[in-house]
């Protein structure tokens, strides 16, 4: 063996060690940019996820918020309601037992002493005599 086969040799088996740390590195390199993909898309969607957390949290107030402001105007409405329920009797009481005669003394109360507290009474001594 001659030197120049001696440096034939080793060029190749360094020629051939080259292309190997070339093609090692380049799959290297490949895994490494697939990783650093797969991490910014699982960044991205987390950021996703956490924007749809924070809507959802935000409608959850908002719905909050308009149900106890619905829960207060029904309550409101059902004063209202019985409000109106207790005048619309009164109003039907007072035209049932009109009397022009201010001299009657059949009229129940008696003129100028009708108070909403008696009314109650009132209206239960009627149904009792009608009840009758």
């Amino acid at each position: 063996m001659n030197a120049v086969e001696i440096f034939e040799g080793l060029g190749g088996a360094a020629a051939l060690g080259t292309a190997v740390w070339f093609v090692a590195n380049w799959r290297a390199k490949k895994k490494i940019e697939k990783a650093n993909a797969e991490s910014a898309a699982a960044e991205a969607d987390s950021k996703v996820a956490d924007n749809w957390q924070k809507f959802a949290e935000k409608i959850q107030g908002e719905y909050d918020e308009l149900r106890q402001r619905f829960n207060a105007l029904e309550q409101r409405q059902l004063r209202v309601e019985r409000a109106l329920s207790t005048t619309t009797t009164q109003k039907r009481y007072a035209e049932y037992h009109i009397c022009t005669d201010l001299a009657c003394t059949d009229r129940k109360p008696p003129i100028g002493t009708f108070k909403t507290e008696d009314f109650t009474d009132i209206i239960k001594t009627e149904i009792e005599k009608k009840n009758e």
